[in-house]
């Protein structure tokens, strides 16, 4: 068995090998790969040009034309204008140059010259388009993306035909993928357009017709692609790599000689296009180095994803059909007298038998499973530049030629084919001319072949359909009922988080099972949390068809404690989904993670892995850590610059303390302050160049507080005090103070201290304007983050709690009256509370119920807590 599913998979489409190594069922897959391609995929039969010229480093003249090479084939209308005939046109123009600059030292260094492949596109679009050339829309540079809706102007009627005619457009398509498997990829690699009719495209009057999509260059070796502007919308993960093969200076390989590449995806199928210039020579062995070169490029040449894309990078091997053109520099094994000889008589079959690129391919030692066609054409190297006579020929009056031509006429280099196409693929890919253009530029000429193509276009339906009807074939229905999916990038490195700082990573749900799956996020422990609070997974649910996938994408942000602070602050979090908090923020460098479990419906739980290194700031450091300002003494100096600066802004948010963050904070600033205070010294932070505006530094000021390790008032001898103090009294300073001065840190009390000047400058604003003063509410806000976090975050602080937080503020008693929390009993507790009889003084009876502050009874400054 094991060898009949060997040889079945042998003689499949590449394009089906790889779908069915996504299907699980070892018998299922041998029936689909017995299946014929076209069983479920739609024909998309194409015309490919592939040329290369060694252009022996000189550029190309004004007047260049080489229209004779790039369009070998139909007839051309006369005229500089002129078009090709239609018919026959390529729908695919890849184009490769060797020494399109000088192989001198600086060059070589340099690697890349703009100049001179500029020169060379400008020519390429003048044969290609003819009149309609040097437009924006041909001047485009480097890799396409992934075809989107944003057509240019040129780019109108295509799009416009594509909706009126019911062609299906990337606004209105609906995408589904059978690319899961093992791989990552982009949402749109090998993407198929479900139910779109295809026909040829119009070409809007005076528009390009061929578009670039890809160039690369690795020094003198140039490679650039162009397609039908039809194709456009259906060229996907364009990709592009190189490989060095020159010179070894010690610290890397020199790009003297190498390949250049590209990948794009046409419809469903990959296609790999390899421009490359091996090693020369013309001494026994000489051969030997451009096998070497052959095996370099083919080891390490690799097609990366863009950065930051969860998808998997590609070899020449993982295409579905690839075309190899450039100067190969293989030589003839034969004297130069014989070579010319066979050459003027034009008995060209009598050399190729010692061809050195015939020897090694039959050999396997070089470029094994290529396939070349036969060779009609004379030998295109080595000629004198200007001319259709080879070099060294003998005739040239060497005191007339130039000198370097004078020395290349001494050297009598015996002719050869340099210059070769080749190509591999078994399925869809056939060769329809093979040849040369006589064009006297270089002392190469340049070859050409064109191909016709089938790409492939996935239908889902029909794919869905056979599977099912090989499962019920195979009597698989039992397991063709379940739910089948596979999860891509099941562990998510998030990297370095920051705080407040949203990180995202993503992975992939795919259904490869044959009915609709219905997943879910659950929570790994009875009761708890589908993800920690610390991070969002969207969507957290849903249903996929078979053959389609999902991303989901993950956010974190670590901002806050455990749930208190602004409405938006995490919620509360799990190590590993344990009981403890996954992050407190803190000041020591911390690497989280926590386990999504993705449920499906009547199948199986999927674990996630999420992983990330917390980086520690001034956010989430104990205050005793951080440096003091000197005016007011002992406040960390993160406390002085953002209630100083609130001072200066109070009059200018109204709102400020009141109304939730979300509604009136700038996206991200939090983060820049935080990391300003981080990378900064405090003093030095200069808050208004930062940007946002008052809201958001008090965001900062409570998020600060919030992020604590402890709370300033967190203590349970603090809150058990606190929380049983009588409802109908307010506390007064000797309280507060003999309070906080027991249990509280010296820096602490002092950052108290200076928020409550805030506190107290807020509702003076607010008592001298027409405005209610809504004291309560901006005191409710500080006592949700002074006071321990309440384990729902929807709770309101208690009544006591803000009544405390207000008398430290210095509020007159009567604030309190306005606010409405639900009481709670104090807990009983082994904390010693005390006896408030014993404290009357310190509580009167009822506030007063005037609108002026009480005078302060307790005489001049004490040097305590309220009054510093």
């Amino acid at each position: 068995t094991a060898t009949t599913t060997a040889t079945t998979t042998e003689r499949a489409h590449p394009l089906a090998r790889e779908w069915g190594r996504r299907i699980a069922s070892t018998a299922v897959r041998r029936e689909f790969l017995n299946e014929s391609i076209d069983a479920y995929t739609e024909r998309r039969p194409l015309r490919v040009f592939a040329g290369t010229w060694n252009t022996n480093g000189k550029a190309p003249r004004a007047d260049a034309d080489v229209r004779e090479w790039v369009r070998n084939r139909g007839r051309l209308d006369e005229g500089e204008g002129g078009t090709w005939d239609d018919d026959d046109a390529a729908d695919v123009v890849a184009v490769g140059f060797q020494e399109i600059v000088p192989l001198n030292v600086g060059k070589v260094l340099v690697g890349e010259d703009s100049a001179m492949t500029e020169a060379w596109e400008r020519v390429l679009d003048k044969a290609l388009n003819g009149s309609a050339a040097n437009q924006p829309a041909t001047k485009r540079r480097g890799v396409l993306s992934d075809y989107t809706a944003e057509f240019d102007a040129d780019d109108a009627t295509e799009a416009s035909f594509a909706t009126t005619s019911g062609q299906a457009t990337p606004e209105t398509v609906k995408w589904v993928s059978f690319d899961g498997g093992d791989e990552e990829e982009n949402m749109s690699d090998f993407a198929i357009r479900e139910g779109s009719s295809w026909r040829p495209p119009k070409s809007k009057q005076g528009a390009a017709k061929y578009r670039p999509v890809a160039q690369k260059q690795l020094v003198g070796v140039y490679i650039t692609v162009w397609v039908k502007a039809s194709l456009l919308p259906h060229i996907q993960d364009v990709r592009v790599g190189t490989v060095a093969t020159g010179f070894n200076i010690g610290v890397g390989i020199l790009g003297n000689k190498g390949a250049c590449a590209v990948w794009m995806k046409l419809y469903s199928t990959p296609l790999v296009f390899v421009c490359s210039h091996l090693s020369a020579g013309s001494k026994p062995g000489d051969e030997i180095k451009r096998n070497e070169d052959y095996s370099t490029i083919m080891d390490q040449l690799r097609f990366l994803p863009p950065e930051g894309a969860d998808a998997s990078e590609y070899s020449v091997a993982d295409a579905a059909s690839s075309i190899w053109m450039g100067d190969l520099n293989y030589r003839l094994t034969l004297s130069d007298d014989v070579v010319r000889k066979s050459i003027a008589a034009g008995n060209y079959s009598s050399l190729l038998a010692s061809d050195q690129l015939n020897i090694e391919r039959s050999a396997g030692r070089a470029f094994k499973g290529w396939q070349e066609s036969e060779v009609t054409f004379a030998p295109t190297y080595k000629y004198r530049p200007g001319t259709n006579i080879y070099s060294g020929a003998g005739d040239a009056d060497l005191d007339e030629v130039g000198g370097s031509q004078r020395k290349e006429e001494e050297k009598k280099r015996t002719p050869a084919w340099c210059d070769r196409v080749l190509w591999n693929g078994d399925f869809d890919i056939n060769l329809l001319e093979y040849g040369r253009a006589e064009l006297t530029h270089s002392d190469h000429k340049p070859v050409y072949a064109v191909f016709s193509l089938v790409v492939r276009e996935l239908e889902p339906k029909k794919l869905h359909s056979l599977l099912f009807d090989l499962r019920r074939k195979l009597d698989h229905v039992e397991m063709a009922s379940m739910p089948v999916c596979a999860i891509e990038n099941a562990s998510v490195d998030l990297g370095r988080l920051r705080y407040s700082e949203e990180v995202a990573g993503k992975f992939r749900l795919s259904n490869v099972g044959d009915v609709p799956a219905n997943f879910s996020l659950v929570s790994p422990i009875p009761g708890g949390p589908a993800t920690p609070g610390w991070m969002s997974v969207y969507p957290m649910s849903g249903s996929l068809l078979p053959g389609e996938e999902v991303i989901l994408n993950v956010t974190a942000c670590v901002r806050g404690g455990r749930r208190s602070g602004p409405s938006a602050f995490s919620h509360d979090s799990l190590t590993r989904y344990g009981d403890d908090s996954l992050i407190h923020v803190d000041a020591k460098p911390k690497h989280v993670d926590a386990i999504l479990v993705v449920r499906l419906e009547g199948g199986r739980d999927f674990f996630v892995s999420v992983q990330g290194t917390y980086q520690p700031c001034t956010f989430g450091t104990p205050f005793e850590d951080l440096p003091t300002s000197a005016i007011p003494p002992n406040v960390p100096q993160v406390v002085t610059s953002l209630v100083d600066f609130l001072h200066e802004k109070v009059s200018a948010a109204p709102g400020l303390f009141r109304v939730p963050f979300e509604n009136v904070r700038t996206r991200g600033v939090l983060a820049k302050i935080a990391n300003a205070f981080h990378t900064n010294r405090a003093n030095s932070v200069k808050l208004s160049a930062i940007g946002g505006n008052a809201y958001d530094v008090g965001e900062a000021l409570i998020s600060l507080f919030s992020a604590l390790p402890q709370r300033v008032l967190e203590k349970p001898e603090i809150t058990s005090v606190v929380d049983s103090m009588p409802l109908d009294s307010f506390p007064t300073r000797d309280f507060i103070n003999s309070v906080l001065n027991k249990h509280v840190s010296g820096k602490t009390r002092a950052a108290l201290a200076h928020a409550a000047t805030l506190i107290k400058r807020i509702d003076d604003e607010r008592a001298q304007t027409s405005l209610p003063t809504d004291t309560a509410a901006v005191c409710a806000t500080f006592a949700r983050c002074f006071f321990a976090e309440s384990d729902d975050s929807a709770d309101e602080p208690s009544r006591r709690r803000v009544a405390f937080v207000g008398a430290l503020a210095g509020c007159h008693p009567s604030f309190i009256d306005s606010y409405r929390a639900h009481e709670v009993q104090a807990a009983e507790t082994s904390i010693f509370t005390p006896n408030w009889t014993l404290f009357a003084p310190a509580f009167p009876s009822a506030p007063s119920t005037s609108s002026q502050p009480p005078s302060d009874a307790s005489g001049p400054a004490t040097g305590n807590l309220i009054d510093l």
